[in-house]
């Protein structure tokens, strides 16, 4: 399995303040990839961009010879973060199919990030079938949320520890 380390990361703005607020609260950060991009401490990065310097662990597919869905990545991730129960894990992601059945498969929390304003509505109103009809027929995702901005994510979930 190869990486493909030729596609820049994109980051969302909200991305590194969330993970500025989780570090500050101790609350540990990774990141689990199919290797689409490459993350890794650069001299050209910035603090205000390097969203690694907040992160206890990257890990890509190619770390662990298989890619998200296989629950094999996600019990890899789980073992990289000092055998954390999974159930106090919370992945979020943006694929239902890679991202939140992989990681609920592997026992952890799921948030589903869907940053499209009329595909958020759709799933919040019930007419998400329309857009992704194994989102309606199981029961996988624990949060919907439509950006990581502490105020909409981070407070809720904090709550409920």
């Amino acid at each position: 399995m190869t990486s493909r380390s030729n596609i820049n990361p994109y980051l969302y703005e909200d991305a590194i303040p969330c993970m500025k607020y989780l570090l500050s609260d101790g609350i540990k950060a990774s990141i689990l990839t199919n290797g689409n991009c490459h993350l890794s401490r650069s001299s050209t990065e910035t603090k205000e961009t390097d969203i690694t310097l907040y992160l206890q662990d990257v890990l890509s597919a190619s770390d662990v010879g298989c890619s998200k869905p296989n629950v094999v990545a996600f019990l890899s991730a789980i073992h990289r973060l000092d055998n954390i129960p999974p159930s106090r894990i919370l992945y979020v992601g943006d694929d239902y199919e890679k991202d939140v059945l992989g990681a609920a498969t592997a026992g952890m929390k799921t948030a589903l990030i869907v940053r499209d304003p009329l595909l958020y509505e759709a799933i919040l109103t019930d007419d998400g079938h329309k857009f992704h009809p194994k989102q309606k027929a199981t029961n996988k995702i624990d949060y919907l949320i439509n950006n990581l901005h502490p105020s909409h994510l981070i407070d809720r979930l904090l709550n409920e520890r």
